[in-house]
C-alpha cells in the first residue's frame, strides 16, 4: 500500500463523514429536530404479515446522528476494497480458479499495450469483455 492509498484510506472517510455531519446539521437549522429510528417496518397493510406474524421489529433507539459514524466506516470499507482489488488481475485470478496466475488476462487485450493510458484502458477494457464472453 502507497503513501498515497494510506492517505486515501482515512481522508475519503474523513470527508465523507463530514458531510453526513454538515448534512444532519442544515437539517437541525431547518426542522429543529434530528430524526430517531425506533422501529422498522416492513408492512404496513394486515394482509401482507408473514404467517400471521407482524412485520414490526423494535429495535433501540438510534439517532441519525449515527450515520455520522456509521457513514465513515463504510465508506473506509469501500476505499479499502478499491486499493486491494485494483485492476482485472484478482478478477481473472478467480476466474480461473488460480490465484498464482493473475497476469495471463493481457493475452486477451485487441488494442497493443503501448503505455499510452487511453490505448491501455481500452486494451483492459477488451480483455474485460473477453473475460465475460467466456474467453480464458
Amino acid at each position: 500500500m502507497t503513501t498515497q492509498e494510506k492517505r486515501q484510506l482515512w481522508r475519503i472517510p474523513l470527508f465523507a463523514s463530514l458531510l453526513i455531519a454538515l448534512f444532519w446539521g442544515v437539517w437541525y437549522l431547518i426542522v429543529g429536530s434530528i430524526p430517531v429510528v425506533d422501529r422498522i417496518v416492513f408492512f404496513t397493510d394486515p394482509k401482507n404479515q408473514f404467517w400471521g406474524i407482524p412485520m414490526e421489529v423494535p429495535i433501540p433507539v438510534l439517532s441519525r446522528l449515527w450515520d455520522v459514524f456509521f457513514g465513515g466506516v463504510w465508506t473506509m470499507g469501500i476505499v479499502w476494497l478499491r486499493i486491494v482489488v485494483k485492476d482485472n488481475d484478482n478478477f481473472y485470478a478467480g476466474l480461473v480458479g488460480d490465484f498464482t496466475d493473475a497476469s495471463s488476462w493481457k493475452k486477451l487485450r485487441v488494442t497493443p499495450h503501448d503505455h499510452n493510458p487511453v490505448n491501455d484502458a481500452m486494451g483492459n477494457l477488451e480483455a474485460f469483455e473477453r473475460l465475460l464472453n467466456g474467453e480464458r
